[in-house]
């Protein structure tokens, strides 16, 4: 069992301790002490926009 991604495969699941290091990480994000815009490419406001979106997951432009 896994993901996978082209030939990759991953295995695995949750660490002890994990669900409490995800915690504070949301909760630092939230907080605004952690910056995840680096993280974001694109940013979609509302459902009318989600078929732009699905289609940009898809087609994965080079300049992503």
């Amino acid at each position: 069992m896994g993901s996978r991604n082209g030939h990759k495969q991953i295995d695995g699941g949750l660490t002890r301790g994990a669900r409490l290091h995800m915690e504070k990480l949301a909760a630092l994000a939230s907080s605004g002490k952690l910056d995840l815009s680096p993280l974001s490419t694109h940013i979609f406001n509302g459902l009318e926009h989600i078929e732009e979106a699905l289609f940009l997951m898809r087609d994965k432009p080079a300049d992503i």
